[in-house]
């Protein structure tokens, strides 16, 4: 019996990892999403919010955040919405450095708990 059990749990390994490299290495998988796939459709919005990618300390945008920027104003023209609203992380040399939080010791307000 523990043979015939062995040979069922190889059987669903070995079908596990032939589904996977047949997924992961070949078309199939982007044909299936194709399929499946429900096209995107543009609607009038209340707002048209683009994520930032990278701001450099200069305020230069990067070649993904341009992109994506020049793509919102565009929805923005078409007349999509009438507020565009652009996102990004401040630069490094603008972002608050991280501290390392109180020690419980030094904290006034913080009572230990005794078991």
């Amino acid at each position: 019996m523990g043979s015939r059990v062995d040979r069922v749990a190889r059987l669903i390994g070995l079908i596990g990892v032939v589904g996977f490299l047949v997924t992961a290495f070949t078309p199939l998988a982007h044909r299936l999403n194709l399929a499946t796939a429900v096209p995107a459709e543009l609607v009038p919005s209340d707002a048209i919010v683009v994520l930032g990618a990278w701001v450099s300390p200069s305020g230069t945008l990067s070649s993904e955040s341009l992109r994506r920027t020049n793509h919102g104003i565009a929805l923005y023209r078409r007349g999509l919405a009438p507020t565009l609203v652009l996102l990004a992380a401040p630069p490094r040399a603008a972002r608050p450095k991280r501290t390392r939080a109180p020690s419980r010791r030094g904290c006034t307000g913080c009572r230990r708990r005794r078991s």
